[in-house]
């Protein structure tokens, strides 16, 4: 194959997992929005956050593709609630890139194979925590310069992304069990 070919088909490949994670993270929120309008406690944070565990497995997945398909899926959200563009591209970078951040460090630090084959649950708690956190804090700094009010809406966030995250884990680790007894 040539070289033009593999970059070519390596551009087409990456293209593709932007557009599906933006696709994903999209029919996620609004998913999400549906099920759950109920736990929305302010404009920015809902108690339970399902599109929030697609952060981590997106970006364990699919690398910086991976992050730009969910700053693409991000910033179409944002763009809708947001009347600046500038300020829905802030928001959607700050609900993407702390996400490599996180999984980069757990790569590294909790020693997990790329290919996720030694992935546990402990794993699990700690990817959860940790980007929960870095996505909090990282929306928080933005907020405290808006004067939103951060400590009640850093709180719900926080534990929004927690809880959303362990549920579709939870709603995975259901899925394969069942699959398995057939």
């Amino acid at each position: 194959m040539l070289l033009s070919q593999k970059i070519f088909n390596s551009a087409s490949n990456n293209l593709l997992i932007i557009f599906g994670v933006a696709l994903a993270w999209c029919a996620a929120w609004y998913l999400n929005d549906s099920l759950f309008h109920f736990a929305q406690l302010s404009a920015v944070s809902s108690a339970i956050f399902m599109p929030a565990a697609l952060r981590i497995i997106c970006v364990l997945l699919f690398g910086w593709a991976g992050v730009l398909g969910l700053l693409t899926g991000s910033w179409y959200i944002t763009s809708q609630l947001n009347d600046s563009i500038l300020e829905a591209l802030l928001l959607a970078s700050l609900s993407s890139f702390p996400a490599m951040l996180v999984v980069t460090g757990s790569l590294y630090f909790l020693k997990i194979n790329r290919d996720l084959s030694n992935l546990q649950p402990k794993h699990i708690l700690i990817l959860g925590i940790a980007s929960s956190a870095c996505d909090v804090a990282a929306h928080m700094i933005y907020f405290v310069s808006t004067k939103l009010d951060v400590i009640d809406n850093a709180l719900t966030m926080f534990t929004g992304d927690l809880v959303g995250t362990y549920l579709v884990f939870l709603i995975i680790n259901v899925v394969l069990k069942i699959r398995a007894a057939f």
